[in-house]
């Protein structure tokens, strides 16, 4: 250990009592409310009526007031489904009991090899808090206005989150092995400024017989069968990690862990909890990756046969763009041959045209070239923050910036980019911005800034990115975790701070980041490490 390491921490923890300090002596002082009074006396109104309730849209597009017979009627089509197994006459503590012996089961022949030790010891500590205060996954629905209702009658969107869960921790570890490679992949998209990018260095061929072609798929989470996604899952450590042999066995044995222990509560409908025994839940970390492991899986054999028709092929999650050049016969088994690699897997293309509208980008081909723009739902509220908000006054200038970036990047065209700017200025306009802040401000961004806004950022590798930074907020397993540190924040305000939460952390990326700075000068950088 370096020995100017104490006298780091101890600097550290001091700096972390006042920040805190500070924090808490802002938090006791009273509140203005954002909500105006009229809209305060609203929502009191609403949520006195006994069948009403106010809940969440999907894809953000603000608050739904609902018939509470209308949403109790959606539980009951998405829990008493062939996805979920109701219980009967089974308690919570049973559910953990019973948890608790199969990872018990899963893990036993890993329990002497050295480089699992640390992990099993920390996953047992927080599923001893986890037993201690049992509770199953909560389920919670977003409504669907952006779409007409299915065939069965669903209209709402199943979020299960599992925070604190049994399975929370193993999740994380989940995502945080195989997010670095899933999200490096050539086929998976991370944002929509990406696609930009790829849209950019895109050529139209001489024939000008280049066009577009999206797909959704539906229901992609709960859809997956638990067998081929695991065997996905293989596949794609086999091929597409480093990880040894040791290490795949392991992840695959708490994939299916977690994916077959997802155990929900639903006091609304019913007494009984719900098993889900196919696909996985939207909520927990690992199901993204998982979900997009599994479409890697499906999609890659298809491109290597049709890659001589395709200039360019790209997917956010379940949502697919492809330009096609070839010929609408051969397209049309390219669109085929998705659904047929997984009978489980539905997937909806639309049909072949110049033009595309691929998560915020409306694309087109005209000209030998391609244009795009900024693209906006017919729903949008643009409901941007209000002026009279009480945040502070520095975040108005930070967020407007942000929002003239994203259109300035989406935009092909200079022209393009101003009609853009006009309908942002307009719908600031329209809900109280005053004109010379608003041209103040859309004057410090100008077409000029674009070139350097698409050159993708480099981030430094470091050593300590691959580390598993968990999350054990009320667990008892925390205090013991650091029980060497006489950092204590609950002597500052118990009220803010809990007993049972006494240490926060950072990341370990973070912290070693803290300790790099506050080191003497000479004392190594390398010798500067985890304690």
């Amino acid at each position: 250990m370096c020995p100017q390491l104490p006298i780091i921490l101890a600097q550290f923890e001091q700096e972390v009592l006042v920040k805190t300090k500070s924090i808490c002596n802002a938090l006791r002082k009273g509140k203005w409310q954002n909500i105006p009074l009229l809209e305060r006396e609203a929502i009191k109104l609403i949520n006195s009526q006994s069948d009403v309730m106010v809940k969440k849209t999907d894809k953000g597009l603000g608050p739904a007031i609902v018939s509470r017979t209308i949403y109790l009627q959606q539980l009951n089509l998405h829990l008493r489904d062939a996805t979920y197994l109701e219980l009967i006459d089974v308690s919570t503590s049973d559910i953990m009991q019973r948890m608790y012996v199969d990872f018990q089961d899963c893990v036993r022949r890993f329990r002497n090899i050295p480089g699992f030790k640390s992990t099993l010891y920390l996953l047992d500590k927080y599923h001893q808090g986890a037993i201690e205060s049992p509770h199953l996954c909560p389920i919670d629905l977003l409504m669907k206005e952006h779409k007409p209702p299915s065939a069965s009658g669903l209209r709402t969107r199943a979020i299960i989150p599992n925070n604190n869960y049994f399975t929370c921790q193993e999740s994380n570890f989940l995502h945080c092995m195989l997010a670095p490679k899933v999200f490096s992949h050539p086929f998976v998209l991370r944002d929509s400024l990406s696609f930009v990018r790829m849209l950019d260095t895109l050529k139209v061929p001489f024939e000008n017989n280049l066009r577009f072609a999206t797909y959704d798929v539906t229901a992609l989470y709960p859809s997956i069968d638990l067998e081929r996604g695991l065997q996905s899952l293989k596949w794609f450590m086999e091929t597409q990690c480093d990880f040894q042999e040791e290490l795949r066995d392991f992840i695959l044995i708490l994939a299916r862990f977690v994916l077959t222990h997802c155990y929900i509560s639903c006091p609304e409908i019913s007494t009984s909890i719900f098993h889900q025994i196919i696909g996985t839940a939207m909520g927990t970390s690992f199901a993204v990756v998982y979900a997009i492991i599994h479409m890697i899986r499906i999609e890659t054999d298809i491109i290597k046969r049709f890659k001589s028709s395709i200039s360019l092929y790209t997917r956010f999650i379940d949502d697919g763009c492809c330009g096609w050049h070839g010929s609408d016969e051969d397209f049309e088994n390219f669109a085929s041959e998705f659904s047929r690699a997984d009978p489980s897997i539905k997937v909806i293309w639309t049909s072949l045209s110049k033009g595309a509208i691929f998560l915020d980008v409306s694309a087109e081909i005209s000209g030998g070239s391609i244009h795009y723009e900024v693209y906006s739902k017919p729903g949008n509220a643009y409901a941007y923050l209000p002026l009279g908000s009480f945040h502070v006054r520095c975040s108005f200038p930070a967020w407007i910036k942000a929002e003239l970036m994203r259109r300035l990047t989406r935009s092909s065209d200079q022209n393009r980019w101003a009609k853009s700017c006009q309908l942002f200025y307009s719908k600031l306009r329209d809900i109280g911005y005053g004109s010379q802040f608003l041209l103040a401000e859309f004057a410090k961004i100008s077409w000029a800034d674009r070139t350097k806004a698409m050159i993708p950022k480099v981030v430094l590798q470091n050593t300590l990115d691959r580390k598993c930074v968990w999350s054990v907020p009320n667990s008892l397993g925390l205090r013991s975790l650091f029980r060497q540190s006489e950092l204590n924040l609950t002597q500052l305000d118990p009220q803010i701070f809990p007993g049972q939460i006494k240490k926060i952390t950072k990341g370990a990326s973070r912290l070693s980041t803290i300790l790099r700075n506050r080191a003497p000068p000479e004392i190594s950088p390398s010798l500067v490490g985890p304690p």
